[in-house]
């Protein structure tokens, strides 16, 4: 799901996306950030392994201004519970993504609660590089994506 495109209506689209999933998950991601080939991969794996209901990365990574480097962002953050991630990166088990956090999510960049969030490596993810940065570093945008 784009968390970028905001739907008026959050019970129609929450309905929508419960009838065109057949995953047991939901993933959020925008349309503006990078993702690597594995992103969903490593998420789908890591759900198998955890009791938690949500994931998410509180540790990424962002590139500088120039380009020429990365920033490694909330270092430290990587394998542990926390209580905000950008909604851009979250995955949530379907039994436990309720109307309300789905519309917290989509309405808000930072997604936050009082329920652990797993946070994940910092890799397979890039926030929000400009065009020039992701053709100077040979990287892509998500070229499809679901309406709802």
């Amino acid at each position: 799901i784009p968390s970028h495109r905001v739907p008026l209506d959050y019970d129609s689209a929450y309905t929508k996306c419960l009838k065109i999933t057949r995953a047991g998950y939901f993933a959020l991601m925008d349309m503006q950030d990078v993702y690597g080939a594995d992103y969903l991969l490593d998420y789908t794996l890591a759900m198998k392994f955890t009791k938690c209901g949500f994931l998410g990365k509180h540790s990424y990574f962002s590139l500088s201004e120039s380009g020429n480097k990365s920033e490694h962002l909330c270092a430290g953050y990587e394998f542990r519970n926390v209580s905000s991630i950008p909604s851009a990166t979250l995955m949530a088990k379907r039994e436990v993504f309720s109307k309300e956090l789905f519309a917290k999510a989509l309405k808000n960049h930072i997604f936050k609660i009082d329920l652990p969030i797993l946070s994940l490596d910092p890799f397979n993810y890039l926030q929000n590089p400009s065009d020039k940065n992701l053709a100077q570093n040979g990287l892509i945008r998500l070229k499809r994506e679901i309406e709802i």
